[in-house]
């Protein structure tokens, strides 16, 4: 193995893009097929077909580059990663294995926006179904920034509103 480093990198990048859980590809590609599947499950189950060839793909793809031939066009490239490459790779490596392990830290602040922007999109039940607590949304909420809490992270209101 001419390149350690960059294969043991390039081996933890292409797990966390096939979808390996504790990595940041699972936790999205099992959300999205879960929701796949509450709307439409046929196109959940036709796009499953992907969840089977990608990974092999990506396999395939990392061990013909990582244990392929070499060729005489690029004779340059038998060096391994840098300091300066590993300072770079390293917090992405890092933050794909902490939002696989721990989702919480990006679903918690998006939580109450994603809800508040769900609710001035999608209309109340009719009926009884609402409840006691009058009605859903309240007057004038409708088109008005909610206060105080709700948007812990300023950055998230310019892209709601």
């Amino acid at each position: 193995m001419i390149m350690p480093i960059f294969t043991v990198l390039f081996l933890l990048f292409t797990f966390a893009n096939i979808a390996v859980p504790g990595t940041s590809g699972f936790i999205s590609e099992f959300l999205t097929f879960l929701g796949a599947m509450n709307l439409n499950p046929f196109v959940a189950i036709s796009a499953s077909i992907a969840i089977v060839l990608a990974p092999a793909y990506a396999l395939w793809f990392f061990h013909k580059v990582s244990y392929g031939s070499f060729t005489n066009y690029l004779p340059t490239i038998y060096q391994d990663i840098t300091a300066k490459e590993l300072n770079l790779l390293l917090p992405l490596l890092f933050f794909t294995f902490l939002f696989g392990l721990y989702p919480q830290i990006i679903f918690e602040p998006l939580h109450l926006s994603c809800l508040s922007l769900l609710h001035l999109f999608i209309p109340a039940p009719p009926g009884p179904a609402r409840g006691a607590g009058g009605p859903w949304p309240p007057s004038g909420a409708r088109g008005r920034r909610p206060q105080g809490h709700l948007y812990p992270y300023p950055f998230l209101i310019g892209v709601l509103y």
